[in-house]
């Protein structure tokens, strides 16, 4: 706990530290915050974005498992999935006491992706046909057609491994290597523009080039008292 908070207060007075300790220094830092900065007045897991995602996504699982079975491949969706969920919302705007927002867009895509990927992620349109299609020699006698109890059971099983392997992926690929997934990063600025948000794909970049020339900036103010000193002394020495 400790190691965390101190590592904290490290990245926090890092961050400040790329600023110049001006007024267009200090309001640039505000931008920065403001952009990053999660709109806790909005609610962010919802029922109703849940239920949407499900619905949605449930027409697109029967969608790619026929297209699935015909080509052995699917489409996830996740653009159509939030520009629909918006388009929803939208519509309801009039009835609704809290606006849709963002972080529920979220919510919703990812409910609707993970369900319509289900043909794929559960073997439905690759491995579970190509078992059955195994001749009785080539299987050695193994039994190659599940029940649908069965096929449940594999489904769950699936579903429980791959949560319990998606944690230490996303702190691999996303937070360490910091990985930009196409579609991910689409779906990103999809959701950005539909509620008119800043461009989360752009910030970073546009904070790390500012951070960069910030710190070369305070790295040759903070020299210059210094090569001062260091003159006056040589002068000193010279005259004595």
């Amino acid at each position: 706990m400790r190691s965390s908070t101190s590592s904290l207060t490290q990245s926090r007075h890092a961050f400040d530290a790329t600023f110049v300790d001006t007024d267009e220094g200090q309001e640039q830092r505000r931008q920065v915050i403001g952009r990053h900065a999660v709109d806790v007045s909005q609610p962010q897991f919802t029922w109703r974005a849940i239920v949407v995602g499900l619905l949605f996504g449930t027409i697109l699982c029967f969608s790619n498992l026929w297209f699935g079975l015909q080509s052995g491949w699917i489409s996830m969706m996740s653009l159509q999935s939030s520009l629909v969920g918006f388009a929803v919302f939208k519509a309801l705007e009039h009835v609704l006491d809290i606006p849709f927002g963002p972080a529920e867009n979220v919510v919703l895509q990812s409910t609707a992706v993970a369900t319509a990927t289900m043909p794929l992620a559960g073997g439905f349109v690759g491995i579970l046909p190509a078992l059955k299609l195994l001749e009785k020699d080539e299987a050695n006698g193994a039994r190659t057609e599940l029940n649908f109890g069965q096929l449940c059971a594999w489904g769950l099983a699936l579903t429980f491994f791959g949560v319990f392997f998606a944690i230490p992926l996303r702190k691999q690929t996303i937070i360490k290597e910091k990985l930009r997934f196409p579609s991910g990063t689409a779906t990103a600025q999809m959701i950005s523009v539909l509620h008119k948000r800043a461009d989360p794909t752009l910030v970073d970049e546009q904070f790390q080039g500012s951070a960069t020339a910030t710190a070369l900036d305070a790295a040759a103010r903070d020299r210059q008292p210094f090569v001062r000193r260091r003159g006056q002394v040589a002068a000193a020495a010279d005259a004595a």
